[in-house]
């Protein structure tokens, strides 16, 4: 963030500007709806809304698949630090990445 604002002045701080009301109208309106209802995420909603087991699954793959490119996208930017750094390979700095990061999240 600080790099951001250094380059392209104070416009990130127009981010708050949406996320304040966003964070109201969520704890207003939305999560109500999911407390009375009993539910845990949006896919059980869809279920329930749309009384359709395969567009849950549909939108469960969805944010499957959205999780695993974000997770590859954030595992190979210190993979290539430490490719550069060290001199390994991709494949070798990505397995090494792998592992510490699956070893501190488990901790």
């Amino acid at each position: 963030n600080p790099t951001e604002v250094y380059f392209s002045g104070t416009q990130l701080a127009t981010v708050l500007l949406g996320c304040i009301p966003g964070c109201l109208v969520l704890g207003i309106v939305i999560l109500p709806i999911f407390y009375n209802l009993n539910l845990v995420s949006i896919n059980e909603y869809i279920e329930l809304r749309y009384r359709s087991r395969l567009l849950r699954l549909l939108a469960t793959l969805c944010l499957l698949l959205n999780n695993f490119l974000y997770m590859g996208m954030c595992l190979y930017a210190p993979t290539v630090a430490l490719t550069t750094v060290t001199g390994l390979t991709t494949w070798q700095s990505t397995l090494i990445m792998g592992f510490i990061c699956t070893f501190y999240i488990t901790i």
